[in-house]
């Protein structure tokens, strides 16, 4: 998952075929496994090093920039809990980034001849897993932590698996980069909490409190008991609610563009997309407030002078929402058609 297709299509699979404990027994100088491993390496000593100078904000490794620049990485990103077996202990991690670096510290060796033998042994490992993973009911599993990466290479759940100090290092930053994710998931949560905790007077326009409040319960209703309806009544403006509502809908657009901003740099935790409130909440958004931005995007006549809306005109964070609904309802067991065919409704 971490080599393009093009550079595994021949070898791969002479590879997945011998990682069946059915098949012949392999052996120690098949070239077939060897260039298999060889070739995937590669790519993941490019992914590993470059996710590694993103980490510890090492912007001086300009050759590594420009020859990642000419080829297409994966983004793949392990996911879930590893446990690594150093021989006298298990080491868990949960950190995505420190399990790409430890994946491929792990494959490296100073020495050529057992380096030879990696991709023997990884078939080999893998044919006998059952073992292993029987095998730790009788071993102590060590939870990676933040406390745990001395730079000083002292004792610690790392020490057996031999990294240098600038391994270390690299490690330390990408649980430090998962802190900060947490923190900044936190901050936007007791932003929206500090924001709902004002009711608002109906007679009132909106303070401190959230705003799709205002635009959902007195607004729209507003709107909606008119002859025009939502759409129009936004579009031709007449009315002092009318440019509250433009107010808040500009605002609304540069909070969620901020999260999705966040999102795209890597900086929020990878299971903040799945939370249910956060996917409930821009399903609400976009019903709420996507008409306003299209008949916004009309009153201004971008239609007639750039592109139609749902062409280039919808912003990302829109269809960043449709990609959430539909993974909803990929979950939910929906037929593929429908998820196809499925938008978020935000109609007039």
């Amino acid at each position: 998952m971490l080599a393009p297709k093009a550079s595994t299509k021949q070898t791969l699979p002479y590879a997945l075929y011998k990682l069946d404990h059915t098949a012949s027994r392999i052996q120690e100088n098949d070239q077939g496994i060897a260039g298999f491993f060889a070739a995937v390496m590669k790519d993941v000593e490019i992914a590993s090093r470059q996710a590694g100078c993103e980490l510890i904000g090492d912007g001086g490794n300009a050759f590594l920039e420009t020859f990642s620049s000419f080829l297409e990485l994966s983004p793949y990103r392990p996911a879930g809990t590893f446990v690594f077996s150093t021989g006298t202990r298990l080491v868990q991690v949960r950190n995505s980034d420190a399990i790409l670096q430890l994946l491929f510290y792990a494959s490296q060796s100073s020495n050529e001849q057992e380096l030879s033998l990696r991709p023997y042994e990884s078939i080999q490992d893998h044919r006998s897993y059952q073992e292993m993973v029987d095998s730790m009911g009788t071993k102590e599993v060590n939870q990676l932590e933040l406390h745990h990466l001395a730079l000083d290479g002292g004792e610690s759940a790392l020490s057996d698996l031999g990294l240098s100090t600038s391994d270390r290092k690299c490690l330390l930053a990408a649980y430090e980069a998962e802190k900060k994710r947490v923190d900044n998931q936190s901050k936007m949560d007791k932003e929206r909490e500090y924001k709902t905790e004002e009711k608002m007077d109906k007679e009132k326009k909106p303070k401190k409190i959230e705003e799709k409040d205002w635009i959902e319960n007195v607004y729209k209703p507003r709107c909606l008991a008119l002859a025009k309806g939502y759409y129009y009544s936004f579009k031709e403006s007449p009315e002092d609610d009318d440019f509250t509502a433009n107010v808040t809908r500009a605002e609304l657009a540069g909070s969620f563009d901020k999260v999705f901003g966040l999102l795209k740099k890597g900086q929020l935790p990878n299971g903040f997309e799945g939370r249910s409130e956060w996917i409930e909440l821009q399903i609400r958004y976009v019903k709420l407030v996507e008409p306003l931005d299209i008949a916004n995007y009309h009153r201004h006549l971008k239609n007639e002078d750039t592109w139609p809306y749902m062409g280039k005109g919808r912003p990302n964070r829109y269809k960043h929402a449709q990609r959430l609904f539909e993974h909803k309802l990929l979950k939910a067991g929906r037929p593929a058609k429908e998820i196809k065919t499925s938008s978020l409704g935000s109609c007039f």
